[in-house]
């Protein structure tokens, strides 16, 4: 039977547009677990988000069937939406136009 296999685990960065600190210590946490859910959401293993106030690191195995520029774009256009809707604060707020992603080698 044949069958297709796929590790792939990738560490994604995106920043906030101008790289504004926007990611302030309250919302920071909550944004990073939402980034999480909708990873997982889209198949992917999270493994960890972080980051600092103008921008976020994810370390995620991407399914074989989900392409990265489809997993970055939905991560940032639902999560965006979602960063606006906390208070008057955030109704400014965008991502960066571009991303980064790099392999993630394990080191064993």
């Amino acid at each position: 039977m044949p069958q297709s296999l796929s590790r792939i685990l990738l560490h994604v960065v995106f920043s906030t547009k101008n790289r504004e600190c926007w990611l302030d210590d309250e919302l920071r946490p909550r944004v990073f677990a939402y980034l999480a859910k909708v990873g997982r959401e889209m198949g992917c293993e999270v493994y960890r988000v972080g980051g600092m106030p103008d921008h976020v690191h994810l370390a995620v195995q991407s399914p074989r069937t989900l392409c990265v520029s489809d997993l970055v774009r939905k991560m940032k256009a639902t999560s965006s939406s979602w960063i606006k809707k906390q208070g008057e604060t955030y109704t400014g707020f965008a991502w960066q136009s571009g991303y980064g992603v790099f392999l993630w080698e394990s080191r064993n």
